[in-house]
């Protein structure tokens, strides 16, 4: 019995390092500029193939996106002006600005943002990635997002609840490729929220901007 023993262990560490080596040699033929695989024989390749092992290098390192979506609350006053509040885990402008929603107008020196480190908010972020998503079923969630930070705004400035006009939720551009390190912010957008379908909503008398579209 203790040969058997002996021969299935050689056969299974012989089936794991042929395969091993296979998995790198076809791995390093794709990396390989020009016609990746040529080199390698075919018996290889149909190996690869037959178990269902092919794989890319960049399979888990996807192209990243050079711009990403990120949630903003507009506040207007009665005396004109708007407050602006950004998620914690997005970049702000390093220069606030008056009027954000013409943030389009200027140079994009003047549209650049901090960096924001943030490690242990990622399912935050991932909520926040749909709020700037179009279409309907999306306006429940942004419609939430934009009560949550209204509310922790209205805390900090209880005196000055009157004094909102309109409230509204926007999405701000943010782009990271480009001249220099820093990202930018390219435009403002405002974007479709339902304060009516949304019992906890804390200033009935405030306005959404009409005629926006999700």
């Amino acid at each position: 019995m203790k040969p058997w023993r002996n021969i299935r262990r050689v056969a299974v560490a012989a089936f794991v390092c042929v395969h091993l080596l296979v998995l790198l040699a076809y791995n390093i033929a794709q990396a390989t500029p020009g016609e990746g695989g040529s080199w390698l024989p075919g018996a290889a390749r149909s190996y690869i193939h037959a178990l269902g092992i092919h794989q890319r290098w960049n399979m888990f390192a996807p192209q990243v996106g050079a711009s990403a979506g990120a949630p903003v609350l507009m506040i207007g006053l009665a005396d004109g002006t708007f407050v602006y509040r950004h998620a914690d885990t997005t970049p702000v402008l390093i220069s606030p600005v008056a009027n954000q929603m013409q943030i389009h107008k200027l140079p994009p020196q003047a549209r650049a943002c901090h960096w924001n480190y943030h490690v242990v908010d990622g399912r935050i972020r991932k909520f926040e990635s749909y709020t700037t998503r179009a279409g309907a079923r999306h306006v429940p969630v942004r419609t939430t997002w934009t009560r949550w930070m209204l509310q922790q705004w209205l805390a900090e400035n209880p005196g000055l609840a009157k004094d909102v006009v309109f409230v509204q939720f926007a999405r701000a551009e943010i782009v990271y490729d480009g001249e220099g390190p820093l990202p930018r912010m390219d435009a403002m957008t405002p974007m479709l929220i339902e304060p009516r379908m949304d019992p906890h909503w804390p200033l009935p008398h405030a306005r959404t901007f009409p005629g926006v579209l999700p």
